[in-house]
């Protein structure tokens, strides 16, 4: 049955069907969800490719939906016919939510951020970006954590590997152990690689002082290494 559900599952998100579903019968507002916005380098190292877009890209989206869409605070948005009504989000609470705030603020653009409490009483790093730490600096290695039915055969692509063993890891059919990962990035000697990278209590202090950002609890089912 969980092979079935599996099956089905990407069969309606590879082919759109649910989303185009969605678009065409949909009355009411829209909420769009990021994570990360790429302000450096550093930020594609830290997590994986489908967890940020361009700052280029993010604010030429700002851009469009100024111009097609009101943009409200998710708490005014209610339920029901509010056609042509954007919310914008954030979750997780990543660092350059700092740079993204200022931008927003100077644009007029109200947004809500959603952090985990875990994250913030523990300091620690989401599963994922440990994931993503390990493939694109050693993903030849990342075969001694996975069944061999299950192993990576093609090195040049790590982004492919990530989103392929991510997907798996979500649907539940590979069970990722985080903390033999964890003493294996440790092995590294690189302490960057167990480096979070989210707000600091006075960065988010400072961010909520800003009129157009609102900040919720993000789900507490959220695993944390």
């Amino acid at each position: 049955m969980t092979t079935f559900r599996t099956i089905v599952f990407w069969f309606l998100w590879y082919s759109q069907i649910a989303r185009l579903s969605d678009i065409l019968f949909r009355n009411g507002a829209i909420v769009i969800a990021y994570h990360r916005v790429k302000y450096s380098a550093d930020v594609s190292n830290q997590s994986g490719p489908s967890m940020w877009v361009s700052r280029e890209l993010f604010e030429w989206q700002i851009r469009y939906l100024r111009k097609k869409f009101s943009i409200k605070p998710l708490r005014t948005v209610e339920s029901g016919r509010s056609r042509g009504v954007v919310a914008i989000t954030f979750d997780d609470g990543y660092r350059e939510m700092k740079k993204v705030g200022a931008y927003l603020e100077r644009k007029d653009i109200p947004y809500t951020l959603f952090v985990p409490g875990q994250i913030r009483e523990k300091n620690k790093i989401f599963w994922w970006d440990l994931l993503w730490r390990g493939i694109s600096q050693f993903l030849s290695d990342v075969n001694d954590f996975l069944e061999p039915h299950q192993q990576i055969s093609d090195f040049e692509r790590p982004e492919k590997s990530f989103e392929s063993i991510s997907a798996r890891i979500r649907s539940g059919s590979v069970k990722f152990d985080e903390i033999h990962f964890i003493k294996f990035l440790q092995s590294k000697n690189d302490r960057t690689l167990l480096q979070p990278h989210h707000l600091s209590e006075r960065e988010m202090r400072a961010l909520s002082m800003n009129k157009k950002c609102e900040i919720g609890n993000h789900t507490i089912a959220t695993r944390v290494s």
